[in-house]
């Protein structure tokens, strides 16, 4: 899907999640097992299953905080429902309100790796590796220097985040990367990235503006696919209230459990293309060699 959520058959990376269980920072307390009398060890103790065996999964896990009114009040992401008024964010960046129209992806059972990204203010992100979250663009990044004296450097009222900010995948910030503090209007310095694991269900809401308030940094609703501006415009039907009524069926935007079919659909189209698209550039390499 051009999103999209995740899918029940799909990893939340490009490595398989069978090899992110056996390194989590979260299997169990101490990562080790009773032994029995007379036993050496210490043995260790299996991390449960990923519930995604392949592919790429784009979502939070249950306990990711979500800002819900100007007051900064904040609750679990598995505590959304839609209907739930919560802050979005215009293309300045700067925070509206906002409502979760639907669930591009609920599935409180299940197991996925998640990226922990930790900043300069104390916040900690946590999301899957493919989603969308807003980065300082690399040639901004440049201009850090001047600012080194600054953990944390406030941005002019109304930058556009089209033009300071770009939307990328979680995977591919790294540790001196700015993020957008949506809340203090300020950019917020990447010092730590780790990866651990999720047991209690991976969620994501879809909201009008497609942008929320995660862990107290802005990220888009979507991921999958590499652009926001993209994934926004190809979930229209599912945004605006007049096809969401008539077509509900056809999107599937009241499901309860899974992935929200019209967006499922849409990563079925997305991933054939870059298959194709992939195909393509090989059989030029080889007819070139």
């Amino acid at each position: 899907m051009i999103y999209l959520g995740c899918q029940s058959s799909s990893t939340c990376n490009s490595t398989t999640l069978s090899q992110a269980a056996s390194t989590s920072k979260t299997a169990l307390s101490n990562g080790t097992a009773y032994l029995p009398p007379g036993a050496s060890g210490p043995i260790a103790t299996p991390s449960p299953e990923p519930t995604f065996p392949s592919g790429s999964a784009v979502c939070f896990p249950a306990d990711a905080s979500v800002l819900i009114d100007d007051q900064n009040h904040v609750v679990p992401m598995s505590q959304i429902r839609p209907g739930m008024k919560v802050m979005g964010a215009d293309q300045h960046g700067r925070l509206v309100p906002d409502t979760v129209l639907s669930w591009l992806h609920y599935e409180p059972s299940a197991v996925g790796e998640v990226l922990v990204i930790a900043t300069v203010s104390g916040k900690r992100l946590r999301l899957t590796r493919h989603h969308l979250v807003y980065r300082l663009q690399q040639q901004q990044q440049q201009q850090k220097d001047r600012y080194k004296n600054h953990d944390r450097q406030r941005h002019q009222s109304g930058t556009d985040l089209g033009s300071a900010f770009e939307a990328v995948y979680a995977e591919r910030v790294r540790v001196g990367d700015g993020l957008y503090d949506a809340v203090s209007r300020s950019l917020d310095r990447v010092v730590s990235i780790e990866s651990t694991q999720t047991l209690h269900g991976l969620y994501a809401p879809l909201t009008r503006t497609g942008r929320l308030v995660v862990d107290g940094l802005l990220v888009s609703c979507y991921g999958t696919y590499p652009s926001h501006a993209v994934s926004h415009a190809v979930l229209w039907p599912a945004r605006v209230d007049t096809l969401r009524g008539r077509w509900a069926s056809l999107l599937g935007v009241h499901h309860t459990q899974g992935i929200m079919p019209y967006a499922a659909h849409l990563y079925g189209l997305w991933t054939s293309i870059d298959r194709m698209s992939h195909g393509i550039k090989a059989g030029m390499i080889a007819a070139a060699c």
